[in-house]
């Protein structure tokens, strides 16, 4: 079976991946120090959410 990732996306991993969340690290870092409050959003919306 051939299975695809869907548009725009891809596997993440290795240095690129670490890379990645050192910044994401750094930045999350920055905004809690400025008080900024986290945020998770579903990844999967009800279609009437958007109407």
């Amino acid at each position: 079976m051939n299975k695809v990732l869907a548009g725009g996306s891809r596997d993440e991993f290795g240095e690129r991946l670490k890379q990645k969340q050192k910044i994401t690290s750094l930045i999350s870092n920055v905004l809690n120090e400025k008080g900024f409050m986290p945020i998770n959003t579903p990844f999967i919306e009800k279609e009437s959410t958007f109407e």
